[in-house]
């Protein structure tokens, strides 16, 4: 089997209700991404999803996957398509870090193995861990306290039960962050999330103030070394996400016993090759993780919910369904929520079908 065609197609996707506006008021109002689609001479088409979130977030964007989707795309035509380790060693050699550009082709690669195989991608890594995974809702800083405790009444009612809160370090945000807890339930998970915002001084005073809470505390500050620092002073729960993305910070991090849970992204890593590494190394080590993606739509959310779904559920924290935050929806066959619930798709690969109407226009092709 060889890789026949591949192509990059961009796919701009709005968010409902104004966005996402993180601990420090930025706002990301749409995602800006990428389908794969990788063709064999077999006549098996595989897709994967490359996004970004917004380069307000991490240094990535969108335009980037895609031209660096032209430096790596042309070199594997011809290659295995299911010689995936192979493939991932090739584009490290032709582009080095970078391991959002490469995302889409390596879950797309994925996708194309299981439908050869005649299995889903969940039980090619692993099979199904549980019958279903939790899910998580999101809390945004710019909404008032009284509307917040309104969609947290709402949010438990559809039976969620893990919530993520972006704040800053204010005294409003130090207030806010206790009405919601004390509307939650003792076995209720809330994660209080800086987005690496935080002033070490302003983090340490923010902890101070709510250390008799049951919360934890998502990447406070802007560096490892701070998040660090932090952790070795309070005694709260601590998350690491955007510090972490190689298996050598993550290596580090168990060593110095930087945190409990780490916030696995995808996209972060470089698609579902690396990432299953890290994966199964925090699985060996006791490292709890809530598993997402670069955002991104129907398509992400498969891959994520394969890798969430396989993952050993005593260390699973939580998932979130990125397409929930989205206007439109890219694929039929998507992984379906049940509540606050949902489980990775059972069909063939990814078990998801592009609606072809977002596939008007590559951004670029390659072919034999």
């Amino acid at each position: 089997m060889k890789i026949e065609r591949i192509s990059c197609y961009p796919v701009t996707q709005p968010l409902r209700g104004g966005g996402v506006v993180l601990g420090d008021g930025r706002v990301i109002d749409c995602y800006h991404s990428n389908i794969i689609e990788i063709k064999t001479d077999g006549d098996l088409i595989g897709y994967g999803e490359g996004c970004t979130i917004s380069p307000q977030y991490l240094p990535s964007f969108g335009e980037a996957v895609r031209e660096g989707f032209k430096l790596i795309a042309p070199d594997l035509v011809g290659d295995n398509p299911l010689h995936i380790g192979c493939i991932n060693d090739k584009m490290d050699k032709l582009l080095k870090g970078n391991g959002y550009i490469k995302n889409g082709i390596d879950c797309a690669l994925w996708d194309i193995l299981g439908k050869a195989c005649g299995q889903s991608v969940c039980t090619l890594l692993g099979g199904p861990s549980g019958n279903s995974v939790d899910l998580y809702r999101m809390l945004c800083s710019h909404v008032p306290s009284d509307e917040m405790l309104q969609q947290v009444v709402g949010f438990k009612l559809e039976g969620f039960k893990v919530f993520q809160m972006k704040s800053g370090c204010r005294q409003c945000d130090v207030d806010r962050v206790r009405s919601v807890r004390n509307a939650l339930d003792d076995d209720d998970t809330l994660i209080v999330d800086g987005n690496g915002s935080w002033i070490p001084r302003e983090a340490k005073e923010f902890v101070n103030k709510v250390e008799d809470l049951n919360i934890y505390i998502e990447e406070p500050c802007g560096t490892y070394e701070q998040n660090l620092s932090l952790r070795r002073k309070c005694n709260l729960p601590l998350i690491l996400d955007e510090s972490i993305d190689t298996i050598h910070h993550l290596s580090r991090a168990v060593r110095d016993d930087a945190c409990d849970a780490i916030n696995m992204k995808i996209g972060k890593w470089g698609g579902l090759t690396p990432a299953r590494k890290a994966r199964d190394y925090c699985v060996a080590m006791g490292v709890a993780m809530t598993i997402e993606n670069l955002g991104g739509g129907d398509l992400g959310d498969a891959a994520v919910a394969a890798l969430a779904h396989s993952t050993n559920s005593s260390l699973r924290v939580a998932m979130l369904d990125s397409n929930s935050l989205l206007e439109d929806s890219l694929a039929f066959g998507k992984p379906s929520r049940q509540g606050a619930i949902i489980k990775a798709p059972t069909g063939l690969g990814f078990g998801v079908d592009i609606e072809t109407r977002h596939l008007y226009k590559p951004y670029a092709v390659y072919s034999v």
